[in-house]
């Protein structure tokens, strides 16, 4: 859903779902449907673009208990760099010119409210965990200045669902029912730079497929064909 609430900014809703797949928690693999990830080409492209760089922060107090605020941090920053410098491992170069710059921990929370929906851009990009409807492991809202060519995005929020799925920044073989936060900060990253979703039944091997591929599984920090294409084509 696109809408213009003020003036020349677009705020674009509903980005990011990523429901629980049936993908078993003991399993450190995936079990997901379409071609192999660096077979698949397909990507959806939104008309936002990151130019230069983008200034993020994160609320640290969001933060479940127990998880480590700092492995917490570099593994949001991970997922970023898995977009903007686009690690793949299907040999494709990097050619993304935007990047995001962390710049420490702030009180404000997201913009993103309970029933997955934007708030009113308050002009600062935040990434944090909060409450969700159960069906989303994360959300992001990407607010862009409209303009001739890809509209400049401004700022982007991220939120993780603490309240109905637990989490993990490093999913080991004694990981269980946890979803691994890098995985999901390359996805919802994707959004930031203008990527669309990618219809899980027929694309689910993409990162930016609609899906999540589940819990204890790091498939999603690698992009996939199309991923790559879609961001290396926009930049």
């Amino acid at each position: 859903m696109v809408s213009n609430p003020r003036g020349d900014e677009l705020v674009l809703e509903g980005v990011g779902q990523e429901a629980p797949s049936e993908t078993s928690s003991r399993s450190l693999s995936t079990r997901t449907s379409g071609p192999n990830a660096c077979r698949d080409s397909y990507y959806t492209s939104r008309d936002a673009k990151l130019y230069n760089y983008n200034k993020w922060y994160v609320n640290k107090k969001s933060f479940p208990g127990y998880l480590s605020k700092v492995g917490t941090v570099a593994a949001m920053e991970r997922g970023g760099k898995n977009i903007y410098k686009v690690q793949d491992a299907c040999g494709i170069r990097d050619r993304v010119r935007g990047e995001l710059r962390y710049r420490g921990s702030v009180s404000r929370s997201v913009d993103i409210n309970r029933d997955a929906t934007c708030n009113s851009n308050d002009y600062k990009s935040v990434a944090g965990f909060g409450d969700l409807p159960s069906g989303y492991t994360a959300f992001a809202c990407v607010w862009s200045w409209i303009q001739d060519g890809p509209n400049r995005v401004a700022h982007s929020d991220v939120r993780l669902n603490k309240y109905n799925h637990r989490w993990t920044t490093r999913v080991t073989g004694s990981c269980r029912g946890r979803y691994d936060v890098e995985s999901s900060m390359t996805h919802e990253r994707g959004h930031t730079f203008g990527l669309g979703e990618a219809s899980e039944s027929r694309h689910g091997k993409l990162t930016m497929s609609s899906e999540s591929n589940g819990t204890c599984q790091t498939s999603e920090r690698s992009l996939g064909k199309g991923d790559a294409y879609g961001l290396n084509r926009k930049y």
